[in-house]
């Protein structure tokens, strides 16, 4: 089969390097990945017929957060995707339950902490119900207004400091 597509990877200084050819659009995203793995970057394929490029920045996985405060909620989506995180975001439990109502992958699911307790235990109860495997991350307000949410795989404080970036680039991993 003829290759169809080109690959380029973007550089720092902003120059574009070609790196190879590939039969179809999804052997070009697959080969996108596998090189994005070992050398992040922001990767280009090009159709030769068109000359149309589709961008194709990697992601370091995929998290899911329940806010409860758009303010809060907001700025923690802006840190994780400058961070090369995925985010996808609800600002409350039904939201969440109906947006993932269609199974999807998540790596990490991070409850926000100014819900009362009930609630934030109601959510993660439904999670580990629903996506077994994923990794879920409550975050404790300073002065520990709320006690640490039980089935949770980590609990941590938020008090100003970046522990909590830390705690999801393990939980990601």
């Amino acid at each position: 089969m003829v290759p169809r597509y080109d690959i380029f990877r973007t550089a720092t200084d902003g120059s574009v390097l070609w790196l190879e050819s590939a039969a179809d659009l999804e052997i070009a995203k697959i080969r996108v990945k596998e090189l994005a793995a070992s050398q992040p970057a922001v990767y280009l394929i090009q159709n030769q017929g068109t000359g149309q490029r589709i961008a194709i920045k990697p992601t370091k996985g995929v998290i899911f957060q329940i806010g409860y405060e758009p303010a809060q909620l907001n700025a923690r989506t802006k840190v994780l995707q400058h961070l090369g995180y995925e985010v996808l975001s609800a600002p409350d439990n039904p939201t969440a339950k109906l947006q993932l109502l269609s199974p999807q992958h998540v790596d990490l699911f991070i409850i926000g902490h100014s819900a009362p307790e009930p609630v934030r235990r109601e959510i993660v109860d439904w999670l580990k119900a629903n996506y077994p495997n994923a990794k879920i991350l409550a975050l404790q307000p300073s002065g520990a207004e709320l006690s640490p949410v039980p089935d949770a795989d980590y609990n941590v404080t938020i008090n100003g400091s970046d522990d909590w970036l830390s705690l999801v680039a393990t939980a990601v991993g």
